[in-house]
Protein backbone atom coordinates (compact mmCIF):
# COMPACT_ATOMS: atom_id res chain seq x y z
CA UNK A 1 0.00 0.00 0.00
CA UNK A 2 1.09 3.71 -0.96
CA UNK A 3 2.65 5.71 1.77
CA UNK A 4 1.65 8.94 1.91
CA UNK A 5 3.09 12.53 3.40
CA UNK A 6 1.55 15.90 3.62
CA UNK A 7 3.90 18.80 2.86
CA UNK A 8 3.64 22.30 0.31
CA UNK A 9 3.75 21.48 -3.52
CA UNK A 10 6.85 23.84 -3.50
CA UNK A 11 8.80 21.42 -0.58
CA UNK A 12 7.73 18.58 -3.36
CA UNK A 13 8.61 20.65 -6.57
CA UNK A 14 12.75 21.42 -5.01
CA UNK A 15 12.64 17.58 -3.14
CA UNK A 16 14.69 14.65 -4.91
CA UNK A 17 13.41 11.47 -4.04
CA UNK A 18 15.28 8.31 -4.11
CA UNK A 19 12.20 6.51 -5.50
CA UNK A 20 9.82 9.35 -7.09
CA UNK A 21 6.69 10.08 -5.46
CA UNK A 22 3.48 11.81 -6.98
CA UNK A 23 2.00 14.95 -5.42
CA UNK A 24 -1.62 13.68 -4.73
CA UNK A 25 -3.58 17.01 -3.16
CA UNK A 26 -1.26 17.85 -0.54
CA UNK A 27 0.19 14.72 0.11
CA UNK A 28 3.79 13.01 -1.00
CA UNK A 29 2.20 9.52 -2.59
CA UNK A 30 5.01 6.67 -3.16
CA UNK A 31 4.56 4.73 -6.62
CA UNK A 32 5.14 0.90 -6.59
CA UNK A 33 8.32 -0.30 -7.42
CA UNK A 34 9.02 -2.06 -10.96
CA UNK A 35 9.62 -5.15 -11.59
CA UNK A 36 11.90 -6.59 -14.13
CA UNK A 37 8.84 -7.07 -17.00
CA UNK A 38 7.83 -3.68 -15.98
CA UNK A 39 11.42 -2.15 -16.80
CA UNK A 40 11.76 -3.98 -20.02
CA UNK A 41 7.89 -3.06 -21.31
CA UNK A 42 8.98 0.31 -20.79
CA UNK A 43 12.20 0.08 -22.58
CA UNK A 44 10.32 -1.44 -25.63
CA UNK A 45 8.09 1.69 -25.85
CA UNK A 46 11.15 4.50 -25.25
CA UNK A 47 12.46 2.50 -28.30
CA UNK A 48 9.69 2.06 -29.97
CA UNK A 49 8.54 5.76 -30.06
CA UNK A 50 12.42 6.96 -30.31
CA UNK A 51 12.41 4.96 -33.68
CA UNK A 52 9.73 7.67 -34.75
CA UNK A 53 10.86 10.38 -33.08
CA UNK A 54 12.26 12.30 -35.74
CA UNK A 55 9.53 11.30 -38.55
CA UNK A 56 6.61 11.96 -36.01
CA UNK A 57 8.40 14.64 -33.85
CA UNK A 58 7.34 12.29 -31.09
CA UNK A 59 9.26 12.66 -27.45
CA UNK A 60 8.80 9.84 -25.14
CA UNK A 61 9.53 10.46 -21.72
CA UNK A 62 9.84 8.32 -19.62
CA UNK A 63 9.05 9.15 -15.42
CA UNK A 64 8.40 12.28 -16.08
CA UNK A 65 7.05 14.37 -13.31
CA UNK A 66 3.87 16.08 -14.97
CA UNK A 67 1.67 19.29 -13.17
CA UNK A 68 -2.25 18.40 -13.59
CA UNK A 69 -3.64 20.86 -11.40
CA UNK A 70 -1.99 23.10 -8.89
CA UNK A 71 -2.11 20.36 -6.30
CA UNK A 72 -1.56 17.21 -8.40
CA UNK A 73 1.52 15.90 -9.82
CA UNK A 74 1.62 12.33 -11.65
CA UNK A 75 4.29 10.79 -13.11
CA UNK A 76 3.71 8.58 -15.97
CA UNK A 77 5.67 5.74 -16.51
CA UNK A 78 5.92 6.66 -20.14
CA UNK A 79 4.67 10.45 -21.50
CA UNK A 80 4.43 11.00 -25.32
CA UNK A 81 4.38 14.41 -26.53
CA UNK A 82 4.31 15.66 -30.12
CA UNK A 83 6.77 18.67 -29.38
CA UNK A 84 9.36 18.15 -26.56
CA UNK A 85 8.12 19.97 -23.24
CA UNK A 86 9.76 23.56 -22.20
CA UNK A 87 9.38 22.95 -18.40
CA UNK A 88 11.17 20.87 -16.21
CA UNK A 89 7.56 19.79 -15.37
CA UNK A 90 4.90 20.31 -17.96
CA UNK A 91 1.73 21.62 -17.40
CA UNK A 92 0.75 20.74 -20.79
CA UNK A 93 -1.03 17.25 -21.01
CA UNK A 94 0.63 14.93 -23.20
CA UNK A 95 -0.20 13.54 -26.03
CA UNK A 96 -0.73 9.94 -24.30
CA UNK A 97 0.04 8.68 -20.80
CA UNK A 98 1.34 5.13 -20.31
CA UNK A 99 1.00 3.44 -16.88
CA UNK A 100 2.83 -0.41 -16.91
CA UNK A 101 1.31 -2.40 -13.97
CA UNK A 102 3.16 -3.23 -11.15
CA UNK A 103 1.88 -6.86 -9.21
CA UNK A 104 0.61 -4.82 -6.13
CA UNK A 105 -1.08 -1.76 -7.88
CA UNK A 106 -4.33 -1.33 -6.51
CA UNK A 107 -7.19 -0.90 -9.21
CA UNK A 108 -8.64 1.66 -7.41
CA UNK A 109 -5.46 4.02 -7.60
CA UNK A 110 -4.97 2.81 -11.04
CA UNK A 111 -8.20 4.24 -12.24
CA UNK A 112 -8.04 7.22 -9.75
CA UNK A 113 -5.31 8.24 -11.88
CA UNK A 114 -5.92 7.55 -15.05
CA UNK A 115 -9.01 9.87 -14.61
CA UNK A 116 -6.68 12.62 -13.64
CA UNK A 117 -5.42 12.60 -16.63
CA UNK A 118 -8.48 12.20 -18.88
CA UNK A 119 -9.99 14.99 -16.99
CA UNK A 120 -6.61 17.24 -17.45
CA UNK A 121 -6.98 16.19 -21.27
CA UNK A 122 -4.53 13.36 -21.88
CA UNK A 123 -6.23 11.86 -25.35
CA UNK A 124 -4.67 8.66 -24.91
CA UNK A 125 -4.49 6.87 -21.82
CA UNK A 126 -3.34 3.60 -22.20
CA UNK A 127 -3.01 0.48 -19.06
CA UNK A 128 0.11 -2.45 -19.80
CA UNK A 129 0.30 -5.08 -18.33
CA UNK A 130 3.90 -7.27 -18.78
CA UNK A 131 2.89 -10.36 -17.24
CA UNK A 132 -0.41 -11.12 -18.80
CA UNK A 133 0.35 -9.04 -22.09
CA UNK A 134 -2.97 -7.03 -21.83
CA UNK A 135 -3.36 -3.66 -23.15
CA UNK A 136 -6.15 -1.27 -22.07
CA UNK A 137 -7.17 2.38 -23.04
CA UNK A 138 -8.74 4.58 -20.70
CA UNK A 139 -11.93 6.11 -22.02
CA UNK A 140 -12.93 8.18 -19.34
CA UNK A 141 -14.93 6.01 -17.50
CA UNK A 142 -13.75 2.08 -18.02
CA UNK A 143 -10.83 0.45 -18.80
CA UNK A 144 -11.34 -1.34 -22.10
CA UNK A 145 -9.06 -4.18 -23.50
CA UNK A 146 -7.75 -3.24 -26.50
CA UNK A 147 -5.44 -5.72 -29.37
CA UNK A 148 -3.29 -2.53 -30.12
CA UNK A 149 -2.72 0.87 -29.02
CA UNK A 150 -3.79 3.30 -31.81
CA UNK A 151 -2.24 6.84 -31.52
CA UNK A 152 -3.89 8.60 -34.16
CA UNK A 153 -2.64 12.30 -33.79
CA UNK A 154 0.53 10.19 -35.20
CA UNK A 155 -0.91 7.86 -37.44
CA UNK A 156 0.62 5.25 -35.40
CA UNK A 157 -0.07 1.52 -34.11
CA UNK A 158 1.50 -0.38 -31.60
CA UNK A 159 1.13 -3.98 -31.36
CA UNK A 160 2.01 -6.61 -28.51
CA UNK A 161 4.62 -8.10 -30.25
CA UNK A 162 6.45 -4.29 -30.75
CA UNK A 163 6.38 -3.91 -27.00
CA UNK A 164 6.60 -7.44 -25.34
CA UNK A 165 9.57 -10.41 -26.09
Amino acid sequence: MAVRTAIPIEEYLRTDYEHDREYVRGEVVEREMPTKAHSKTQAAFILFFGLHRKAKRLYALPELRIRLAPDLVRIPDIAVYLEEPIEEVPIQPPLAAIEILSPDERHRALVDKCRDYHRWGVSNVWIVDPDSRVLWVFNGTDLLTVPQLELPEASLTITPAEIFD
